[in-house]
């Protein structure tokens, strides 16, 4: 095959997920982030993304059983490259969110992100920057 990874998706609950068009294409990013860090570094064939609603925010999941990593050792170190994974909790922190993550070298790794959804009654916003800056 042309991409020997298997990437599972769940979602609990299969209604809208009201986040502005910013805060959706910051999401994206992040997960798909988290997806490619996987597929360059887990050693793992397959990883899995899980969408929770929980009362006033979103969770996102993504989940590998790979060679895991030393967290404290890796989120020390800030890359000046790409999206990594400070990026990744630097963006979320912005939209009022945080980001869960646990790795065990051997045993893979965990990242929770959590995002505020928007209140019921408020106008998403819509941006053309993808939230980023």
């Amino acid at each position: 095959t042309l991409f020997p990874y298997t990437t599972l998706f769940r979602s609990a609950d299969p209604g809208p997920v009201p986040l502005d068009d910013a805060a959706a294409a910051l999401v994206f990013r992040a997960v798909r982030e988290l997806l490619m860090n996987v597929f360059k570094h887990a050693r793992s064939r397959a990883a899995s993304v899980t969408l929770l609603r929980r009362d006033e925010h979103v969770e996102i999941e993504v989940q590998d059983h790979g060679v895991g990593f030393d967290v404290e050792g890796t989120t020390a170190r800030r890359s000046a490259r790409g999206f990594g994974l400070f990026s990744v909790r630097e963006q979320i922190g912005r939209l009022g969110g945080d980001v869960e993550l646990r790795s065990v070298p051997g045993r893979g790794t965990r990242v929770v992100l959590r995002v505020p959804l928007i209140p019921s009654g408020a106008q998403p916003r819509h941006s053309n920057d993808g939230g980023l800056s």
